[in-house]
């Protein structure tokens, strides 16, 4: 795994707290939401742990930092459909989600880390990206790169542990990476359905049915 992957895999361990609003006097003090105008700009890190975190987003279509879901009993990323931009999204260690339809309306992404979400079996929500830095998928039970639709140039692809991933195919219009690992996916039998990108710097799986071209 290259540098830069490794970093976006980091990024999710990295805490961070997110302001808020308090009202009262004395020692009594009740957290209170500010009124948050639609379509404006959230500064980050931003961290979600649970569902009452998802109202720091109300009104926010892009994030001038990272959006960072980890450690959720979530099921759903319901609520974040207004997003259209964010830093790096890492979407780490959320045992109960299934689904991430919710990032819909999602255009831009520096990265895009999802680890360790076992019962997530599709990148569904993620159609409109079209470039990343990197893209990390590992340890989640998505059967395919379906969800990637429209995703055309990543610097780092790294697709690794997906015990129930079996095909490679989902992202039909992805052209050029600059790193390319994929490995430890017992259920995948070949890469032949990214055999037409180009990959830039270096490339490592176990297939010998590899026909990625190297710039």
């Amino acid at each position: 795994m290259s540098r830069s992957a490794l970093a976006l895999v980091s990024v999710a361990l990295v805490g961070s707290s997110v302001p808020f609003f308090t009202a009262g006097c004395g020692t009594a003090r009740t957290a209170v939401a500010p009124e948050r105008p639609a379509g404006r700009t959230c500064h980050g890190p931003v961290d979600i742990h649970g569902q009452a975190d998802l109202g720091i987003l109300t009104g926010c279509e892009s994030i001038d930092g990272d959006l960072r879901i980890t450690g959720t009993t979530l099921s759903s990323l319901s609520g974040l459909e207004r997003i259209r931009s964010v830093g790096y999204l890492v979407i780490s260690d959320n045992p109960s989600l299934t689904s991430i339809e919710g990032l819909s309306g999602l255009k831009s992404a520096a990265g895009v880390t999802i680890n360790a979400n076992p019962r997530l079996a599709s990148l569904s929500g993620l159609e409109q990206v079209r470039s990343l830095d990197g893209l990390v998928i590992t340890g989640n039970g998505v059967t395919s790169l379906a969800g990637l639709d429209n995703l055309i140039v990543t610097g780092d692809l790294v697709v690794v542990g997906n015990p129930h991933l079996a095909s490679l195919s989902g992202a039909p219009r992805l052209t050029a990476v600059e790193n390319l690992d994929v490995e430890k996916n017992p259920r995948l039998t070949g890469v032949g359905e990214i055999a037409s990108v180009n990959v830039g710097g270096t490339y490592f799986t176990r297939f010998d049915d590899v026909k990625v071209s190297v710039r």
